[in-house]
């Protein structure tokens, strides 16, 4: 699993891309220089939803696993961060991770609030793309 690891002077905040691409929440906390993937537990979950595309792996339950950004319609049954509505009236979003750029300076969202930083900024920007890439998804970090 390739891991996406974000620090700052006292934290550490680690994101797990999984084959599938499925982006998966790893670590927040004091900082540290470990890889945190050690910390999921892939096992068969009886009746907890699998994606198609991961076959006969009965342990990749994304209802489980803790998504970075989880959506309605993927097997997951928790709160959905996401959702979308497509022209036919169908609810759901298969977001997968497509690729990630680390850039200077501090993003602004206009008509939100924003956090300056006194130091040179680094933002990490992630695109996810869905239904073969029908619609896309950028995260700001």
């Amino acid at each position: 699993m390739k891991t996406i690891t974000l620090q700052t002077k006292h934290t550490t905040y680690q994101i797990g891309i999984h084959p599938l691409g499925f982006l998966l929440h790893l670590y927040y906390g004091a900082r540290i220089e470990n890889d945190m993937s050690y910390l999921l537990q892939y096992y068969d979950r009886g009746f907890a939803g699998n994606p198609y595309d991961a076959g006969g792996d009965r342990g990749m339950s994304l209802d489980f696993l803790p998504q970075e950004f989880p959506c309605y319609g993927t097997g997951d049954f928790r709160s959905a961060a996401f959702n979308l509505r497509n022209e036919e009236g169908i609810f759901g979003a298969d977001l997968r991770y497509q690729s990630h750029a680390v850039r200077t300076g501090k993003y602004a969202i206009p008509g939100l609030p924003a956090v300056y930083d006194t130091e040179e900024a680094l933002q990490e920007e992630l695109e996810y793309c869905g239904g073969q890439c029908g619609y896309e998804r950028q995260g700001l970090y």
